[in-house]
């Protein structure tokens, strides 16, 4: 199978909130980037692969019924 060649940047959003994901996919895709959504944390591991470039990622993500802020069990480096 021959895989599609882009120069075009990826990013994955993740966030819960439909409007969030919805309103910045549109804006970035209208910036020439390839945006894919992810809106649990199980969607995001299904959707990692080498073609991401960047992950924008709301930090408070629902766990099981209640929201949960855990920025120390991810470390983020630039």
């Amino acid at each position: 199978m021959i895989q599609k060649v882009s120069n075009k940047k990826t990013i994955l959003l993740v966030d819960d909130d439909l409007g969030v994901t919805q309103t910045l996919g549109m804006l970035l895709e209208t910036r020439g980037y390839e945006v894919d959504i992810a809106h649990t944390g199980r969607e995001v591991f299904e959707k990692i692969t080498g073609a991401i470039d960047l992950i924008l990622l709301d930090l408070v993500l629902p766990v099981g019924s209640k929201k949960t802020r855990s920025p120390n069990k991810f470390p983020l480096s630039f």
